[in-house]
């Protein structure tokens, strides 16, 4: 396998057709993985962050078999490499080619990573475990290990709707049942899918607008939702997929008006939840649990294998998610000042500053933070 390495933006957009051609030898890809994503990760998020692009390409006998992208910024003193990604909840991954050779492939475009980039540490987020490259990271005895769990429901396990419903706790069917009753006394409730593109602008708008308005009110302010950067990546993919035919973008609403939205994508069988919100106003009808039953039961009469609710696990998920994956975050020293930093991440030391900083006002918390980032 011949290695290159690309870190120009006008080289990435050059590979958009190898990339295509891989991903359509690569069964299992998830949307995530797909050039369009990648491309406006890089373009609305990353690029904007001052970050450098580096995408590994290996190619045998004139074909790409594996790309690997990831960004390399500074962080202090210490060189950090991560993924190329939306900087969002999913789960990046490595392309590349099913077959005998794919782990050979693997070690090497890692030898180039870990010790031919230059680079001290290697951050590596929501690695789900049954990616190819999980036994390498896992394989690192050097390597601060943090795990986490991914939910979502395998609607392909069951018969029907009816069947996976009934599996539910009988105390949260009954709240549930007993909600939509309360909901509908307040007047004509629908399910909503949005279609035109005008319809899925408007849709978008209301989400981001209720989404921000739920973490004022809930006092959160470090949030990837906040950044204007992130609502333009959110924007530009929810338009891409509509052209496509990926996009899934629902809503939920009470003669007319809209109380609860869900943005998702659809791909190969498998629907991925990234964005849902409320509008407060109307918690107490738990509009967001409803939206979701909706959306699960939507999915069920189209067949879609998979309803991914990714990572953040919370109670709303868990009411409805019957399976679970494993998710690794990994940090890797590359270098004497790489192990340092590890060290450091993996104190007790930094565990008490980090209690200590969530005890302090709001204000001299966003000051530290200003300096930290100055």
């Amino acid at each position: 396998m011949k290695i290159e390495i690309i870190n120009e933006t006008q080289a990435l957009k050059a590979l958009e057709p190898e990339w295509k051609d891989l991903c359509a030898r690569v069964p299992g890809h998830r949307y995530n993985q797909t050039f369009g994503w990648l491309w406006r990760g890089w373009e609305c998020v990353l690029s904007k962050k001052n970050y450098e692009l580096h995408v590994i390409v290996g190619r045998c006998d004139g074909r790409a078999v594996l790309i690997w992208p990831v960004v390399v910024h500074s962080h202090f003193a210490w060189r950090m490499l991560g993924w190329l990604s939306s900087d969002l909840t999913e789960c990046p991954d490595v392309l590349v080619e099913t077959g005998p050779e794919a782990l050979e492939w693997l070690h090497a475009a890692w030898k180039i990573i870990t010790y031919g980039s230059g680079i001290d540490v290697i951050d590596f987020r929501y690695v789900r475990e049954d990616s190819p490259i999980a036994p390498l990271l896992e394989g690192s005895a050097s390597a601060h290990k943090i795990y986490s769990r991914a939910l979502f429901v395998a609607c392909d396990s069951w018969t029907n709707w009816a069947s996976y419903f009934e599996s539910l706790s009988s105390k949260f069917r009954r709240d549930q049942r007993r909600q939509r009753r309360r909901l509908a006394e307040r007047g004509s409730v629908a399910f909503e899918i949005a279609e035109t593109a005008m319809d899925v602008r408007e849709t978008l708008r209301w989400l981001l607008i209720h989404k921000t308005a739920f973490l004022d009110q809930r006092g959160i302010e470090e949030h990837w939702f906040r950044r204007r950067e992130h609502h333009a990546f959110l924007q530009s993919v929810a338009m891409d997929a509509h052209s496509s035919g990926n996009l899934y973008l629902t809503r939920l609403c009470v003669d007319g008006t809209i109380i609860a939205a869900l943005l998702g994508f659809l791909f190969k069988g498998r629907l991925d939840a990234v964005v849902m919100t409320y509008d407060s106003a109307w918690q107490t009808y738990s509009p967001g649990r409803i939206l979701i039953e909706e959306c699960l039961k939507w999915s069920f009469e189209k067949q879609i294998g998979i309803f991914d609710f990714r990572m953040n696990v919370t109670r709303l998920k868990q009411n409805w998610a019957k399976s679970s994956v494993r998710v690794g975050g990994y940090l890797i020293p590359c270098t004497f000042l790489g192990r340092i930093y590890v060290a450091w991440f993996g104190s007790s030391v930094r565990e008490g500053l980090i209690k200590f900083f969530r005890i302090l006002p709001k204000g001299t918390q966003q000051v530290i933070r200003n300096v930290l980032q100055s």
